[in-house]
């Protein structure tokens, strides 16, 4: 086997293209772990696809529904914020920016705390994905700040694909109402169009806390604050080499939990979350052995909350920064390809203001420019061998710079299966909040801040079985130090970030995944972590040790679809001296349509006409996630038994 020369863009992804569809998933191009199109065996990374099918089996409704199948992954949900964890890592309270979150490759992360969003916050109708590639462990090499853990691409159907018009409409438990529209075309001189809309509102539970369960605080129950609004917007033009891509989330969502001391079941604690970006992008051959990408964006942040005290408390985070690349990728001969590519962004804008009716107690803004330069190296040392060795260097321009390296050797043997050996080191810098926040008399800046690090080893063994069959499985460890925290100063008991913690990690992951046909198919994963303190010793919170996934998809009859899945994790350990119970959960999902008859009006009007029910928490478990520092609450109640009604037209 001899690398690809490709160096323009992908060969159209089908799975429903052949026969054997186990063949199809396998055979999918991507292009998130190594910057050009290879095949998940081919990558020099752990990755896991999520195609359209899988999403349309299970009826997931959310990135982070979606992330709920894939091994190693869990989430929490304070009630206003979803939070993602990988492989026995996740911070309370990080906002999910240890993960990088692309959309048709554009880095979604916000400029201010380095957030990414996976739910209702980012409320992409899940119809319009094409797929979902997670590439695990560092991405720094390649991506810059904040790929520590790993990088979730999220890749939109084409207008080809979409074909149409299709508007769908959902309702629920909790007052769930939302619809969705998106239309796709692709026109005869090769203009590639598509546009997908959202919109939803939820109103929400009546939420019980112990830990208010007084005379004066309504016995404990939180009544009409659980509420969330949202709506999304995105389009896409496509031309030969040329992309253009847009789009525009804005979510509102009342806080049931009474964070950060206020007061508890008020009606005016709630937050808003905008993001938005624009980019255009060429990516094409230049000759016949050298490729080349430029591409520049613009994009937009915005935080607003309100929180209330004695006084309304407000504060607000403004965010706009804009810049380019360019990559070049050439094919030095059949066997030896190298890139390398420059990166400029320019934060404009990254402020913060908090105030009440009293005065304001904070403003102030930190532009910043961030300059990075990468290359990486790949040679087939033999038929079966691949060498991959990457650096980045990236300039910040408030702290020192980061220079991080990624090696990695993939060995396909037709008998034994792929055999990957990745050794990788990644990085985050210390977030505007972190570096810039003070309060007089209460907290200070730390100019001394220096950026986070992980260095990762991990061992990959995948391997078919069969014709149907693949399985994977995968040892791993990571040591993080330079980790972020809080810490008094006792010189003039004052609180500060400052690099004090390190932390360390190993653990094991595999999956089996059996594909019959389009409709048949399905999963079953097991991964254990041990991730610790490295200077106590003790478990991290937040931090399952045992998660296992079973998930099948079958169809009944004709045009009729039942998907289920079931997840079992063990205990995490909250802040507090507690853990939260393990638990088990079932989800089940049903499909109708469309339904073909013979001839006629209503023949035509059911063909294009299919209605689904999604139930979660079929068995109505109770259980919780841990709480941040925010919370008095140790833990958060999670949702019951919830389900969703939903039908599709496509026009």
């Amino acid at each position: 086997m001899t690398l690809a020369m490709l160096v323009c863009s992908a060969p159209a992804q089908d799975l429903q293209g052949s026969g054997n569809y186990l063949d199809s998933l396998l055979n999918i191009k991507i292009n998130t772990a190594a910057r050009h199109w290879q095949t998940t065996t081919e990558a020099p990374a752990a990755v896991t696809i999520l195609t359209s099918t899988d999403i349309q089996s299970h009826g997931y409704r959310t990135i982070e529904e979606a992330l709920g199948s894939v091994r190693g992954f869990y989430s929490s949900n304070d009630r206003n914020y979803i939070f993602v964890g990988v492989r026995g890592f996740s911070r309370p309270g990080d906002y999910n920016n240890r993960i990088l979150l692309l959309l048709n490759g554009h880095k979604l992360n916000e400029n201010f705390y380095g957030s990414s969003y996976v739910g209702n916050e980012f409320g992409i109708p899940m119809e319009s994905i094409d797929r979902i590639e997670i590439v695990r462990g560092p991405g720094s090499a390649l991506y810059g700040s904040g790929a520590v853990f790993g990088v979730i691409n999220i890749v939109t159907k084409t207008g080809e694909n979409v074909d149409g018009f299709q508007v769908s409409g959902e309702t629920g438990s909790y007052g769930n109402k939302a619809g969705s529209l998106l239309y796709g075309q692709r026109f005869e001189n090769d203009i590639d169009v598509t546009a997908f809309a959202r919109i939803g509102d939820l109103r929400g539970q009546d939420l019980y806390f112990k830990e208010f369960d007084t005379d004066s605080t309504a016995r404990g129950v939180a009544s009409g604050v659980d509420w969330e609004r949202y709506y999304y917007a995105q389009a896409s033009v496509m031309w030969k080499a040329f992309e253009l891509h847009g789009a525009l989330a804005d979510r509102r969502k009342g806080i049931p939990t009474a964070s950060f001391g206020t007061v508890f079941n008020d009606r005016r604690a709630q937050t808003r979350d905008l993001r938005g970006f624009a980019e255009i992008q060429y990516d094409d051959a230049v000759s016949f052995d050298m490729g080349l990408l430029a591409r520049a964006f613009v994009d937009r942040y915005l935080y607003e909350g309100d929180y209330p005290y004695e006084l309304l408390f407000s504060d607000a985070n403004h965010g706009f920064w804009y810049g380019g690349e360019v990559q070049l990728r050439w094919d030095l001969a059949t066997s030896h390809r190298v890139m390398a590519g420059i990166e400029v962004t320019r934060n404009d804008k990254t402020d913060y203001r908090q105030q009440d009716a009293d005065g304001v107690y904070f403003d102030n803004d930190f532009p910043f420019t961030m300059y990075s330069l990468y290359a990486q190296d790949e040679f087939q040392v033999l038929d079966d061998l691949a060498v991959t060795i990457g650096v980045r260097w990236d300039r910040h321009s408030q702290i020192e710079g980061s220079v991080v390296p990624r090696g990695a050797a993939v060995y396909n043997s037709q008998s034994l299966g792929t055999f990957k050996a990745i050794l990788g080191d990644a990085f985050r810098t210390p977030n505007m909040y972190e570096l810039h926040y003070e309060e007089a008399g209460v907290f200070k800046t730390n100019p001394k801040l220096r950026s986070e690090k992980i260095r990762t080893l991990e061992f990959i063994w995948e391997r078919r079985f069969g014709e149907f069959l693949h399985g994977v499985a995968s040892v791993y460890n990571y040591q993080l130090w330079n980790l972020i925290d809080q810490e008094m100063d006792l010189s003039d008991s004052l609180l500060h970030f400052k690099n004090i913690e390190r932390a360390a990690a190993w653990g094991i992951e595999g999956q089996l995944d059996f594909r019959l046909s389009s409709s048949l198919h399905g999963y079953i994963s097991y991964s254990f972590q041990d991730a610790r303190n490295t200077k106590s010793k003790s478990e991290l919170s937040n931090s399952p040790n045992h998660i296992a996934r079973i998930g099948l998809a079958i169809p009944l009859f004709d045009e009729v679809l039942l998907g289920g899945e079931f997840q079992y994790q063990t205990r995490r350990l909250t802040l507090g001296p507690a853990s939260t119970p393990s638990y088990s959960i079932a989800n089940v999902y049903l499909r109708v349509g469309p339904v073909v008859h013979t001839g006629g009006i209503a023949s035509e009007i059911l063909n294009r006409l299919s209605a689904s029910l999604l139930v979660n928490n079929l068995f109505n478990s109770y259980y919780e996630t841990p709480g941040a520092y925010e919370h008095t609450q140790t833990a958060i109640p999670q949702n019951g038994r919830n389900f969703s009604f939903g039908v599709r037209v496509r026009l």
